[in-house]
This record gives structure tokens, C-alpha cells and sequence, in this order.
């Protein structure tokens, strides 16, 4: 999920790195803005992974767009 203004809206997580990651969602964001997400895999994690990201590209599909981020930070050590 990823932080649109206040609350956090649901993303679908394309491609994840040490450094970035692409996700898909129903809210746009502009290049170069910096928003809060976090990774949810209860059969794979032990705890959740919050993280903050600079959006690189912000690209529209069938309605949804597609974002390509920079992590700038976790929030704890995976």
C-alpha cells in the first residue's frame, strides 16, 4: 500500500530492489514528489517494511498508472 495524502491506498508491487521498486495504483503521482508505502507479506515477513521513495515516472494504463520510485529510506533493517 502506498500514502496518498493522510490515509494509505492499495498498490500492486511490480518489481522491488534494495534500491527501487515499480508498483501499480489508481493514483497518480508526480515525478520527482516524495511519498511513505509499505510492504505487507505476512507469509514471507515476519513484520511489515515501511519505507519512503522519491517517483521517478509516473506512467498511465488501463485505469491505473504505473510508478517507477528510488527508496530513500527504510524505516527498520529488513
Amino acid at each position: 500500500k502506498v500514502k496518498e495524502g493522510a490515509s494509505f491506498v492499495p498498490a500492486v508491487l511490480l518489481n522491488f530492489s534494495r534500491h527501487g521498486l515499480m508498483f501499480e495504483s489508481a493514483t497518480r503521482y508526480e515525478e520527482g514528489s516524495l511519498a511513505e508505502g509499505v510492504i505487507s507479506a505476512p507469509k514471507l515477513l515476519t513484520k511489515d517494511i515501511t519505507f519512503s521513495f522519491r517517483v521517478k515516472y509516473c506512467k498511465p494504463g488501463n485505469n491505473s498508472f504505473e510508478i517507477g520510485a528510488e527508496i530513500e529510506s527504510l524505516a527498520d533493517e529488513v
